[in-house]
């Protein structure tokens, strides 16, 4: 849609599309302060429409200078990561361990999808009339895999080990 033909109408779209109140932005547009002939003009299909169409514009708008800064700052995907491990690692050295937890779980589900809550499902076999749930557990054994590689491997009770090809921990081998 173009800017509207009445210059007094696209005003008041603009300053709606900018989150000033529908009075207000009636008066500031050039009319006399009427409340229901500003409802009426803000429920015109051709105002509502150059509404939204402003704020899709705003809103790219705001991306793309979000975008900008960002390149600019060097921010990126790889950069917040790194900073989320070294702040979980730190948190680790310095006995604050929830954190340290809290932190290495949010980057395990951003890289690798881990710990959503469909990971692990519980059928039931009702044919057999088994009450006893069993549990599916699926493509766990990869993500730690690709956990303990990002990490360089895995320390438990003080003793290092690493994952088998299927997926069970064991000592590391000493090169």
């Amino acid at each position: 849609m173009a800017v509207l033909s009445d210059p007094k109408r696209e005003k008041f779209a603009q300053l709606c599309a900018r989150g000033i109140a529908t009075v207000e932005s009636y008066v500031r547009a050039g009319y006399k302060r009427n409340t229901g002939n500003a409802v009426t003009m803000r429920k015109r299909p051709d105002v509502t429409n150059r509404i939204a169409e402003i704020q899709e514009q705003l809103r790219r708008s705001s991306m793309q200078e979000m975008d900008d800064y960002c390149n600019d700052m060097g921010l990126n995907e790889t950069y917040i990561i790194k900073q989320m491990l070294d702040t979980a690692l730190a948190a680790k050295e310095s006995g604050q361990f929830n954190v340290a937890i809290t932190g290495l779980k949010d980057v395990g589900r951003e890289l690798f999808g881990m710990f959503n809550e469909k990971k692990i499902t519980v059928e039931q076999n009702v044919t057999h009339h088994n009450n006893n749930p069993t549990l599916a557990i699926q493509d766990f054994s990869g993500a730690f895999q690709r956990l303990a590689d990002t990490l360089g491997g895995v320390e438990i009770e003080g003793e290092a080990k690493r994952l088998d090809e299927v997926g069970a921990l064991v000592p590391a081998k000493s090169d």
